[in-house]
Order: C-alpha cells, then structure tokens, then sequence
C-alpha cells in the first residue's frame, strides 16, 4: 500500500491524456511528468537536509505527502486550464505551463518547510 500512495501522482498522466486537446498533448504530458519529478527532488531534498516532517514542524504530516497534495492542486487547476484554453494558440499554452510549474514548485517547496 506504501508503493501505490507514493506513486499516486502518476494517475495525472492519463487524466492530462485525455483533458488536453490533440495538439496540447505533448505539453501537458511534459508537465505532470516534470511535476513529478520535481516533487521527488523536493522532497529528497528536504529529507536529505534532515527534516523529515518539514523544518519548522508545524505539521506532522510527511514532506511527500504534502507535496503530493500542493502538486495535486495545481496539476487539477492546470488540466482546467488545458482543457479550456484555445485549442490553436500552443504558445500561451506553454507560458502558462511554465508560469503555473514554477508558482506550483515554489508553494510546494514552502509547504515541505513548514
């Protein structure tokens, strides 16, 4: 059961498959899996520096967990973006993709410490 919830967040690639358009498939499939990705290199990071439970302690819940619920919210909020975006204009498909993966990292980063 331990393996299934770690790897939890994977179910975002299907569910980007099939919320994006034709065109819009490749960009949003890069984005869930930099997504996870990245909430695995958060999180290692901030295991490996010693705080397990975030730095500051004020919530005892794991660092991963954590950060799968934060990545969870902004993949949801950008597959609603994907989904009713212009089907035709990729490039500001792929501004927001980029602007919503750094704003996600970041939250998600400042919830790990707490």
């Amino acid at each position: 059961m331990n393996f299934i919830l770690q790897w939890i967040d994977l179910i975002w690639l299907p569910l980007g498959w099939f919320a994006a358009h034709k065109g819009q498939r490749p960009c949003v499939l890069t984005y869930v899996f930099l997504c996870v990705l990245m909430l695995r290199l958060l999180a290692e990071t901030v295991i490996g520096m010693g705080y397990p439970n975030g730095a500051f302690g004020y919530l005892k819940m794991p660092v991963l967990e954590r950060g799968l619920i934060v990545y969870s919210v902004f993949n949801m909020i950008y597959l609603m973006v994907a989904h009713y975006s212009n089907r035709r204009d990729i490039w500001l498909l792929f501004g927001g993709t980029m602007t919503i993966f750094i704003v996600a990292s970041v939250f998600c980063l400042a919830i790990m410490l707490l």
